[in-house]
């Protein structure tokens, strides 16, 4: 999933959150249609810079988010007329990534984007928790000196060892090597291996280790998994129930940071819960897009930001954000407590969630425990039909209706006052079929209507009346369909034709419209960060408006006409959300990238509700 705000735009209702369970694990996709290569990906590495770098056996990719970089060319460019092959590769906390091939050790060099040599050929290669280098050569871990070319074997409790198990294993500052299956931890004050602690029985030989939160897991062909607790070296937990693993191929070992078990094979992906015994198959499903992308497992790595990466065979490589699981959370009408859909309206205060519908009312949902509520105990409205609802200063609710005017609740008080248009209409709403209100401080609010036409009201705190405005002195039979307000003293408000700027200090208004009168179908807007306005559109997608400019940027190429018809949108932290006729999608507007989510992902449907948006306050709607 970050530090992020979070969005909720609704079919009905759709809330973002985090799900743990496993079985909702989704694998995305990153590496291209078809793979990289027909081989497997052995090694996945997160540089300093955030790059993740990709190696299958004669290729070398670097991933900067959007496009794959090939670095085959710069090792070719060293040596053409030899034969490269790449090994392994590990990188430390200054920013060095170190890559292990057939013809020696190599260091990139991020001003010229180059490798170096630095070492001879070795088998593997690691770095620890104080960045220091270790390799394997002749069967043993050593710190190799790359100005010598030597390699320091540590000794083990004095004793020079013959063989070291290939599993390396880092916990924090310590380093963990094995010996059969013994467990050895390095001091380095007096540079030797120190003996912990020996497995019982007279097995296998430990394959796998991994340690974290003050555990390691060690791994043991036909007998299963061992959990060791660090600082007494007591053997916690003993799983032997890894047969089908084993028999398929067991090719990678991981734990994410709940303990859990990640067994990589040649069928498959296994996932192992020691605290319920439950062991999760996943596999590559032909109608599944957020499924495993091939069965043959061979490299699980956990990033920087705690994404895990999986890389298979056929060059596949997908990704876990170990913080996802299902994006969306759906409430029903009637299962959840919802009485009615489709919602229509947001509003919020420090304790509950507003829900406007068009049909049944105003919900009341505690954000503490997700109870709903019809508005309050023994109140309703005058009309189900909600089109938008306001929060104050003052905490009053304002819910406005089509054919039912303008309600007050004050959740004090439980009073309420009802603003409608009479027969007078002298200080009254225009019409009583109102489509929304914006705030204007604590003096008063905004009113725009479900009207043919393109007028606004504004209603004062103070004296209790309303003040219509016209803002076109052409006579036009335009509905405005959104309003919205900027900085202290600017009201935007939108038709199908224009934009219309008002200046609330000194009542001037400006009509702005696209080129040569360009029809758009404009619809809905938001403001970003810099000030620019984002324009939903009803057939012509997503458009940028520079407010200081007053210029109208189409989006179709970035966004590849991917959208069209846009009911409501918000922007957060750069991106811009956007309820549409295909679906909710996201735009990144840094990165000029689309994401759409869908029923996969746990949304109840395509099309969504116009101006049926809330950024909430907390961020977690």
């Amino acid at each position: 999933m970050k530090n992020r705000t979070l969005v909720v735009l609704c079919f009905f209702i759709c809330t973002w959150m985090a799900v743990n369970a496993a079985e909702n694990y989704k694998f995305r996709t990153l590496s291209p249609d078809g793979g990289f290569y027909y081989d497997g990906v052995k090694s996945i590495e997160q540089d300093k810079d955030g790059f993740v770098w990709v190696m299958m056996d004669y290729e070398l990719y670097r991933f900067d988010g959007y496009k794959y970089k090939k670095y085959y060319p710069r090792f070719a460019e060293i040596a053409p007329t030899k034969r490269w092959i790449f090994i392994g590769m590990d990188s430390d906390e200054k920013g060095n990534l170190y890559v292990n091939t057939n013809n020696g050790l190599y260091r990139h060099d991020r001003i010229s984007d180059k490798f170096e040599r630095v070492f001879g050929n070795v088998t593997l290669l690691k770095i620890d928790g104080r960045d220091r280098l270790w390799v394997r050569r002749d069967n043993l871990y050593g710190l190799p000196d790359t100005i010598t070319g030597e390699i320091r074997i540590p000794e083990y409790d004095g004793k020079k060892a013959t063989y070291v198990n290939p599993a390396f294993c880092v916990h924090n500052k310590d380093v963990y090597t094995f010996v059969y299956r013994q467990v050895y931890r390095y001091n380095e004050a007096e540079n030797h291996f120190s003996f912990c602690m020996r497995l019982p029985g007279k097995g296998g030989n430990i394959r796998f280790a991994r340690a974290r939160a003050g555990k390691m897991w060690v791994y043991v062909d036909k007998e299963g998994l061992y959990k060791i607790d660090l600082s007494s070296f007591e053997i916690e937990e003993h799983s032997k129930a890894f047969t089908g693993c084993e028999e398929n191929g067991l090719r990678e070992f991981y734990v994410d940071r709940k303990g859990k078990v990640w067994l990589g094979t040649m069928e498959g992906l296994y996932i192992f819960d020691s605290a319920t015994g439950a062991m999760m198959e996943y596999k590559h499903s032909t109608t599944d897009a957020f499924s495993l992308p091939n069965n043959s497992v061979w490299k699980i790595y956990e990033d920087r930001q705690g994404n895990v990466w999986i890389g298979t065979y056929s060059g596949k490589l997908c990704y876990v954000d170990m913080e996802e699981g299902n994006a969306f959370r759906s409430y029903l009408a009637g299962s959840s407590g919802l009485n009615y859909a489709p919602v229509s309206a947001f509003a919020e205060d420090e304790d509950y969630l507003w829900i406007g519908t068009e049909g049944g009312g105003v919900n009341r949902m505690d954000k503490r425990t997700g109870e709903f509520r019809l508005l309050a105990d023994g109140q309703n409205v005058v009309s189900n039909n909600i089109k938008s609802l306001m929060m104050d200063g003052g905490r009053n609710l304002w819910v406005s209706m089509f054919r039912g005017g303008i309600e007050v609740f004050d959740g004090g008080r439980r009073e309420t006052a009802h603003y409608k248009r009479g027969r007078d209409g002298a200080g009254e709403l225009l019409v009583n079929d109102v489509r929304k209100t914006v705030l204007e401080g604590d003096s008063g609010l905004w009113v725009a209507y479900q009207y043919p036409a393109p007028k606004i009201s504004y209603f004062s705190f103070k004296e209790k009346m309303f003040k219509h405005i016209s803002l076109d002195s052409v006579g036009n039979y335009d509905y405005l369909f959104d309003i919205l307000k900027q900085g202290e003293r600017t009201l935007w408000a939108i038709s199908n034709e224009a934009l219309y700027r008002v200046d609330t200090q000194t009542g001037e208004i400006r009509k702005v419209q696209p080129g040569d009168s360009e029809y758009l179908g404009l619809f809905t807007f938001c403001l970003d960060d810099n000030g620019n306005i984002w324009i939903g559109t009803i057939g012509n997608g997503l458009i940028k408006f520079d407010t200081n400019t007053l210029e109208f940027i189409p989006m179709k190429d970035a966004l590849q006409r991917d959208v069209y018809s846009i009911y409501s949108i918000c922007y957060s932290d750069g991106k811009v959300w956007m309820g549409t006729d295909d679906g909710l999608c996201c735009y990144d507007t840094a990165s000029e990238r689309l994401m759409k989510f869908d029923k996969r992902e746990n949304t109840q449907g395509q099309v969504y509700y116009p101006l049926a948006v809330l950024k909430g306050k907390d961020g977690k709607l």
